[in-house]
């Protein structure tokens, strides 16, 4: 048998702390989305926003932790000389197979990662549209509120948008 190169050796080493970092990071992301789905459920339910204030906090927290996630891999796959991102982790994979590592569970983990990751960027465009229709609502009844005139847009009969003031003041100061 010939002494293994410094890249063999290395990913050697840095294979297992792999997995773990895998696990850590599912763990996180699995954490992110309950997170995103109880803010969901509070946006629709219209529930106290002290609730979403509480959430929003949790959240950051978690953010913060999965960029360290993120760090921390590209400095495995710096360590072999690869891309940090996806194609850069499919050859640290198969590197690690090449070099008869069981590399089943860490692509599974990873899998598994995405497709949450992704589930956690879809469901967090959704409470952020949702945030931001009721945003708009909130600033339309308090303009309504406030006797301000409000403008309004409309289709007219060529296809040309007309914009419109109209005032509905309900208390006037």
């Amino acid at each position: 048998m010939y002494p293994k190169t410094k890249a063999e050796q290395m990913i050697d080493k840095t294979f297992p702390l792999l997995v773990k970092l895998m696990d850590s990071g599912l763990e996180l992301a699995r954490q992110l989305l309950l997170l995103l789905d109880g803010e969901s459920r509070i946006l629709r339910q219209n529930r106290h926003a002290a609730s979403l204030n509480h959430l929003t906090e949790q959240k950051q927290q978690l953010v913060s932790q999965l960029n360290q996630f993120s760090d921390q891999l590209g400095q495995i796959l710096a360590s072999e000389k690869l891309d940090n991102g996806r194609e850069g982790l499919q050859q640290y994979f198969e590197i690690a197979r090449q070099k008869d590592l069981q590399t089943a569970t860490a692509v599974e983990r990873w899998s598994e990662f995405m497709t949450i990751s992704e589930r956690c960027r879809m469901l967090n465009e959704q409470n952020g549209a949702s945030i931001a229709l009721l945003t708009r609502h909130v600033q339309r009844s308090l303009q309504i509120l406030k006797g301000k005139p409000q403008t309004t847009s409309t289709y007219g009969p060529d296809g040309t948008t007309r914009s419109g003031l109209y005032s509905r003041t309900l208390v006037s100061v």
